[in-house]
């Protein structure tokens, strides 16, 4: 099977957007949310990423993370998928790589930016008209990161770190930053940030195992 591998730089942090290759959801119920997400977070230490925010939709995936080995990315992904695949067609009877679209791959430099693109990614359920509050979608990160919830999956990110600091109640001050809507500007710069960013077809084709590289400047995400 031939794959292409993208290098990361060790130690930086990126924000991921991952795009279904199915005309229609890539998660059709709690089960398919599951069992990506299981097969996600035990993977983390295997390909040495980290994982500090996530958000799974019904066509796209939301991650930040920090690689420790160039590959551990691409390596990463490539597993996810290709397991998820399996699930998936065996499961509805249907032959298609699941997670096969672009992939969003974009460095993420500085403390503030770092904290907006955690917000970014725990306040996207709310474009969903029945989600009221980001606590109200179970699958995100948003309960972790906002409780301080302990968990060997989730690794706070140094940014995160430093923002809960010098206050009595920490998590409530977190809370209180990601239910406050953006201002137009804050995210109208982290969207032309991350869209102008190059996009990779990461994930292994079950079929026939062959990744394109592409970009996509100007995406709307």
């Amino acid at each position: 099977m031939r794959t292409t591998t993208r290098i990361h730089i060790s130690g930086q942090t990126y924000f991921l957007k991952l795009t279904g290759k199915s005309c229609g959801a890539s998660f059709f119920d709690a089960a398919c949310y599951r069992v990506f997400l299981t097969r996600l977070l035990n993977c983390l230490n295997s390909f040495q990423v980290k994982l500090h925010a996530y958000s799974l939709r019904p066509k796209e995936i939301y991650l930040l993370v920090t690689p420790s080995s160039p590959t551990g990315i691409s390596n990463l992904l490539n597993s996810i998928n290709q397991a998820y695949s399996e699930y998936f067609n065996e499961r509805f009877s249907r032959a298609i790589n699941v997670w096969g679209g672009s992939t969003l791959s974009s460095p993420v430099l500085g403390d503030q930016f770092c904290l907006n693109c955690q917000k970014y990614i725990e306040r996207i359920a709310l474009r969903d008209p029945d989600i009221d509050h980001p606590g109200a979608y179970e699958w995100s990160s948003y309960c972790l990161n906002a409780f301080g919830s302990k968990t060997r999956f989730l690794s706070p990110h140094s940014a995160y770190l430093k923002f809960l600091n010098g206050t009595s109640n920490p998590f409530h001050r977190y809370r209180e930053f990601i239910a406050a809507p953006f201002g137009s500007d804050v995210e109208r710069h982290i969207r032309h940030t991350l869209s102008s960013s190059s996009f990779d077809s990461f994930p292994v084709n079950p079929m026939a195992g062959i990744v394109v590289i592409k970009s996509n400047a100007g995406q709307r995400f």
